[in-house]
């Protein structure tokens, strides 16, 4: 069997509920999760971006966890968006414009990650005083790893909501004063955009509540 096969087969093994570890609040269909060494922030499989990555239930992930091993979300179709909001100000937009999301603190004090699901996917802005939109090709270190300085990922809070689904366009919006450079000419939409005339944000909330497995809100 070569490697390709076996790697498969592994993702493709699930995990009875009461062993996943990963947050309930991230058990959805869109999102995927790759390993990372402890202490890294580097994905230890080549192939992360594509296929090497793993749904929530994976047996092998979750064993990879539990063993003491980071984790990254990304969700390799760019719909899945976490944003590094190192600057308080970038913190405020956030929290100002757009709805409560999932969120959890990173390894330096007053750095946090947040989640939304967006209508149209978005590849890597860079964002000023480092920070980043992770969208299509990007990851970012999950709750419960250990940042590089020993601390915990989460440790210091960890908003449990449900991830906001919004648009695109509210995103870049409530970031524009921050965001460094950007373009979209490489992305190619890997699906049609949802169509939202008339519908508002509550709408795109519908389609993952319908797609997300039963009990995870």
């Amino acid at each position: 069997m070569t490697e390709f096969k076996q790697k498969m087969l592994q993702s493709s093994i699930y995990a009875p509920t009461a062993d996943i570890i990963i947050p309930k609040e991230l058990w959805l269909p869109f999102l995927r999760f790759v390993k990372i060494q402890r202490g890294t922030k580097i994905p230890v499989d080549l192939n992360w971006q594509t296929w090497m990555n793993y749904h929530y239930n994976s047996l092998s992930i979750n064993q990879w966890i539990s063993m003491g091993g980071n984790y990254g979300i990304t969700d390799p179709f760019g719909h899945g968006v976490s944003i590094d909001a190192d600057e308080q100000e970038i913190q405020n937009a956030l929290d100002s414009n757009l709805p409560p999301t999932f969120r959890w603190s990173t390894g330096q004090e007053g750095h946090y990650q947040y989640i939304y699901y967006i209508d149209m996917p978005v590849s890597c802005i860079p964002l000023a005083g480092g920070g980043y939109i992770k969208g299509r090709g990007g990851q970012s270190v999950g709750p419960g790893s250990v940042h590089p300085n020993g601390v915990v990922y989460g440790s210091r809070e960890i908003r449990r909501v449900p991830i906001a689904a919004i648009k695109k366009t509210d995103l870049l919006k409530a970031l524009e004063p921050f965001i460094i450079c950007y373009t979209d000419k490489n992305i190619k939409h890997a699906f049609q955009p949802l169509d939202l005339k008339g519908s508002g944000i509550s709408d795109i909330s519908t389609i993952i509540n319908a797609l997300a497995v039963v009990g995870i809100t």
